[in-house]
């Protein structure tokens, strides 16, 4: 959350952020899901804790596949000075040109990773089989970022999820407490009364 453009810090938040990106780069490739109500801050406290490493952020916003895909080759021009090969045409074949021609210390980030399933449910299944081929010796940190109130079990824990399996942590980004709203104008307005 930002307030006079200053992040509003969320450590328990940014630390488990923080460890998952250590992770990738000592272990293997890891996943995170962050998932929770719009406007929580999800995207603002990964990119905060973050800060100082090459993350690709891409958004998935609901437009046809063809601009997103355009939006997503700019990512990576403007990012990794790279351009995407001819064949790259969706979410899990841009996942498999990453995966396979990045070193460490890359942060992947899809913000509205739920919208995909307007575009193309089907993608699911083909980005998990991309990550399990690629996941263990790779070292590049995946952060999913999902506009949901609860867990999206059916993508990601039954039996039948196209994506089971697939993540190695996630959490839930819930709202700032009453209380933490009144700490955080009261550190910025001193004066605040009771009805600030």
């Amino acid at each position: 959350l930002l307030l006079n453009m200053e992040f509003i810090p969320r450590e328990q938040e940014i630390n488990e952020i923080r460890r998952q990106k250590w992770l990738s780069v000592h272990q293997r490739s890891r996943m995170l899901l962050i998932y929770g109500r719009r406007l929580t801050g999800k995207k603002s406290a990964v990119l905060e804790a973050l800060k100082g490493a090459p993350v690709l952020l891409f958004h998935i916003s609901g437009k046809a596949w063809p601009l997103q895909m355009k939006e997503f080759a700019g990512v990576v021009k403007s990012q990794l000075n790279q351009e995407l090969p001819e064949g790259v045409q969706t979410l899990s074949s841009l996942f498999e040109f990453l995966l396979s021609s990045v070193g460490k210390d890359l942060s992947v980030v899809i913000d509205g990773f739920d919208e995909l399933q307007k575009l193309d449910i089907g993608e699911y299944a083909a980005f998990a089989r991309v990550w399990n081929a690629y996941r263990t010796h790779t070292h590049v940190n995946v952060v999913l970022c999902m506009n949901s109130h609860s867990m999206p079990d059916d993508l990601f824990l039954w039996e039948s999820s196209p994506m089971r399996n697939c993540l190695d942590s996630y959490f839930r980004m819930n709202p700032l407490t009453v209380r933490q709203f009144k700490d955080t104008v009261l550190s910025y307005y001193k004066d605040a009364g009771p009805l600030d």
